[in-house]
C-alpha cells in the first residue's frame, strides 16, 4: 500500500505494471525469481516520498486449536505476506470473541474455518479496504483483492453483529463453496445489526447448507447484490428486517439451483440506480417465501425469465417501480400491474403497488411516515412481528410506532448507522486512503457487561510497525 491506500497488484508480468495495463494509477509486481519488488506510485514520483506498507506476516492473529480467547481493541492492518492472509484467522477453535478492533488493508478481514469451530462471536469491529471498490469487478474477481470483511466457514453457534464493513469486495461471506451441501458447517448462525456499504459484490453471502441461519436488522448501502442466496441447498434460512438501499444489481441474488427453504420477511429494498431491477434471478431457484417486504426499483420490480422451479410465493408485499412501462416479468411473461399479476399467478392477492412515504430516503432513513401505504397492511407472522402497533403489522423493515405503543420488533442497525452516516449518505472508500468512521461500542453493554477501558478508548497500537505485523518504510 502507498500512504495507506492499496495499490493494484499486477500478477502476470512486469510489463503490465510498466504499461499500467488495467488503467489504474500506480501498482506493484513481485518477481519471484529474483525476489524483487517493483512499485509504481499513483503520483508517478519517487516512492521514498511516501509511506509504503508491506505485509510481513500472513495473519495478524492466528488462533488454532484454542478456546475462550478474547481479541479486543486492536488496530490490525496491512497483513498478508501471501495471497491468503487475514487480520484474524481462527481455525479449530471455539468461544473466540473478536471485538472492538479496526481491521484494514489486508487480504481478508476475519476468517473462521472448520466445523469444530463453534460458538464464536465477531462484534463491534470496523473492517475495510481501500481503492478496491474503485476498480472494475472483472479486475478484482479471481485476483488477490477479491477479499471479504468476514468469512465464516465454521460450525454452529457463530454470531456476527454490530460490525461496520466497507470498501471491500465482499462484505460478510458465510459460504463453503467446495462442499455446499455439508450441514455440519454454518448452522445455527446469527448475523444481525451489521452495517455494510461501498461493497463491490455481495453484502451478505450465505451460500451452502445454511441450516437455521438467521439474518436480520442489517443495513446494506451501495452494494452490487445485497444478499446472495446462490445457492441455499438445505435451509431453512430466515432473512427479516434488513434494509437494502442503492443496490446496483439487486436485493436478493438467487441462482445455482437454490432450493433450500428461505423465508424473507419485512425487508426494505430500495434503489434509485437507473434501469435497475429489485429482484432478478440469474439461474434456477425455488422454495422461497416473500412476505411483508418493500421492493422499489427503477426497472422491473421482479424479472423472472423462467428460472423459478416451484415453491416460490409472494404476498403482502409492496412492489413498486418508477418505470412507466415495466412492472413485473414472471416466467418470461410481462405484467403491467398488480391486478394482472395476481389474476394470472395468484401472487400478491393481498399486496399493493404504491409509492412508499419514507422519512428521508435521501439520507437512508427508511422509517415509514404515518400516511405511508404500508402501515397496517402486513400479515401477522408468529415470532417475527408480534406486538405490532395498529390493526396489523406494517410492511417493510420498520414498524410505524404510534403514541403509547412500543413495538418489540428489531429495527435495523441501532446507533451504529447513526454515528457513521450522521444524517448523510454513506461515504465513498473507493478513493479514501484512511477512512475515519470508527464507532466505539457503548460502555454499557447490558447483559454483556461494560467494556474494559482499552476498548472504550479504541485500543490497539494504530501506528503500524511491529505491533501491526507489517513493515513500514518511509
Amino acid at each position: 500500500a502507498e500512504d495507506g491506500g492499496r495499490l493494484y497488484h499486477y500478477e502476470a508480468a512486469l510489463s503490465d505494471l510498466e504499461s499500467l495495463a488495467e488503467g489504474y494509477p500506480g501498482g506493484w509486481f513481485f518477481d519471484e525469481a529474483s525476489s524483487t519488488l517493483y512499485v509504481r506510485t499513483r503520483e508517478e514520483d519517487d516512492p521514498d516520498g511516501h509511506a509504503m506498507q508491506v505485509g510481513r506476516l500472513d495473519n495478524g492473529f492466528y488462533i488454532d486449536g484454542m478456546s475462550d480467547i478474547v481479541i479486543e481493541g486492536f488496530d490490525i492492518g496491512f497483513q498478508s505476506s501471501g495471497p491468503y492472509g487475514h487480520g484474524v484467522y481462527i481455525r479449530h477453535s471455539s468461544r473466540v470473541w473478536v471485538r472492538s478492533c479496526v481491521i484494514h488493508n489486508s487480504q481478508g478481514g476475519i476468517n473462521l474455518r472448520f466445523e469444530d469451530s463453534v460458538d464464536n462471536v465477531i462484534e463491534w469491529n470496523e473492517i475495510y479496504d481501500t481503492q478496491v471498490t474503485g476498480w472494475d469487478w472483472d479486475d478484482v474477481k479471481a485476483h488477490d483483492a477479491e477479499n471479504a470483511g468476514v468469512s465464516v466457514e465454521g460450525g454452529s453457534g457463530t454470531v456476527v453483529r454490530y460490525n461496520i464493513v466497507h470498501g471491500i469486495f465482499n462484505g460478510i461471506a458465510l459460504s463453503l463453496w467446495d462442499d455446499l451441501e455439508n450441514e455440519a458447517f454454518n448452522h445455527n448462525v446469527d448475523v444481525y445489526a451489521n452495517l455494510l456499504y461501498d461493497i463491490t459484490d455481495d453484502g451478505l453471502e450465505p451460500e451452502g447448507a445454511a441450516v437455521n441461519m438467521r439474518l436480520w436488522g442489517n443495513v446494506m448501502d451501495d452494494v452490487y447484490n445485497c444478499i446472495s442466496l446462490a445457492p441455499i441447498t438445505v435451509g431453512p434460512l430466515f432473512a427479516w428486517r434488513n434494509v437494502m438501499s442503492r443496490f446496483l444489481a439487486g436485493s436478493f441474488k438467487v441462482s445455482i439451483s437454490s432450493d433450500g427453504p428461505c423465508f424473507l420477511y419485512h425487508n426494505t429494498a430500495w434503489t434509485d440506480e437507473a434501469d435497475t431491477n429489485a429482484f432478478s434471478p440469474s439461474g434456477p431457484y425455488g422454495n422461497m417465501t416473500f412476505r411483508n417486504n418493500i421492493f422499489r426499483s427503477t426497472r422491473y420490480v421482479i424479472e423472472d425469465m423462467g428460472e423459478s422451479t416451484g415453491g416460490v410465493t409472494w404476498d403482502y408485499d409492496n412492489l413498486f417501480t418508477t418505470s412507466a412501462d415495466r412492472f413485473v416479468k414472471w416466467n418470461d411473461v410481462r405484467y403491467a400491474d398488480l391486478a394482472a399479476l395476481s389474476a394470472d399467478t395468484g401472487f400478491e392477492t393481498h399486496g399493493l403497488s404504491a409509492a412508499s412515504l419514507f422519512v428521508d430516503p435521501a439520507a437512508l432513513d427508511f422509517g415509514l411516515q404515518e400516511a405511508s401505504p404500508e402501515v397496517d397492511r402486513g400479515l401477522p407472522i408468529p415470532n417475527f412481528n408480534v406486538g405490532f402497533c395498529g390493526a396489523a403489522p406494517d410492511i417493510g423493515a420498520f414498524e410505524f410506532v404510534t403514541e403509547g405503543c412500543t413495538s418489540p420488533n428489531p429495527d435495523p442497525v441501532p446507533e451504529v448507522a447513526d454515528d457513521v452516516f450522521d444524517g448523510e449518505t454513506a461515504p465513498d472508500t473507493a478513493t479514501d486512503t484512511a477512512p475515519d468512521s470508527t464507532v466505539d461500542p457503548p460502555t454499557d453493554r447490558g447483559e454483556d457487561g461494560p467494556l474494559p477501558d482499552a476498548a472504550e478508548e479504541g485500543g490497539g497500537d494504530g501506528g503500524g510497525g511491529e505491533a501491526c505485523g507489517c513493515a513500514v518504510a518511509e
